[in-house]
């Protein structure tokens, strides 16, 4: 009995958990119960002489941070009692909520339609491209109105003359009475926006900055550093 790998899930969504069985035997293992005893997730299924099945356990409403998987038990009505209990120590990670990853993308194509792309046409000769933090320097007639009025928060209209510029999702952009793990709900929802638009961008946070990219590979960084980011 092995993990296996598993996608990072948002907080409140459901962690699908990989467990292989391995049967050595030469015979079959017919009506095999995988369980896990904490959620009660289940799975019956037959395991072929000398293979190895895969069982998918989906452990519902993931918390923020690491989500260990605990016990798994495993059971056969062939024998008087279960035939294996073995813990499994993994975990994995949840990421900041996403609902507010949500409206904020939604917000941003609502200057336009209520749904579809990020990428904008302004009043003018510009296009819109993506949505930024406020910060007290921009100009009133950039702020995107409409977003705050939907999302509460103050955005700035980033238009495609600044797209090639970097861009910081920056943690004392937001208000401290948010609290933590809403400021970090919001971070995550503009990483999103940040990535959908095609804008570079990097993140800061208080003993953490990561570079300005964009990409796969940097979206999943950033949404990490999120997930596991404790307060020096």
């Amino acid at each position: 009995m092995s993990a296996g790998r598993a996608q990072p899930v948002f907080a409140g969504e459901a962690a699908q958990f990989r467990v292989f069985l391995d049967n050595r035997a030469p015979f079959d293992r017919p009506a095999i119960l995988a369980r896990h005893v904490a959620s009660g997730a289940q799975l019956v299924l037959d395991i072929p002489a000398a293979a190895t099945s895969e069982v998918v356990l989906a452990v519902a409403r993931a918390a923020a941070r690491w989500l260990p998987l605990g016990r798994v038990m495993l059971e056969t009505a062939l024998s008087p009692g279960p035939v294996s209990r073995l813990e499994l120590r993994r975990a994995r990670r949840a990421r900041a909520r996403l609902s507010d990853a949500r409206a904020l993308a939604a917000a941003a194509a609502g200057e336009r339609r209520q749904a579809g792309a990020l990428r904008l046409q302004a009043i003018g000769n510009e296009d819109f491209a993506s949505l930024r933090g406020y910060q007290r320097s921009d100009s009133p007639r950039h702020v995107a109105w409409k977003a705050v009025a939907r999302s509460g928060d103050m955005l700035t209209k980033q238009f495609s003359g600044e797209a090639a510029a970097e861009l910081w999702l920056e943690w004392r952009q937001l208000p401290a009475s948010l609290g933590l793990e809403r400021r970090l709900s919001r971070l995550a929802g503009w990483v999103l926006a940040a990535e959908r638009s095609g804008a570079s961008y990097g993140l800061r946070l208080p003993g953490v900055e990561i570079a300005p990219r964009r990409g796969d590979g940097h979206c999943a960084a950033c949404l990490q550093a999120l997930a596991l980011y404790s307060p020096p």
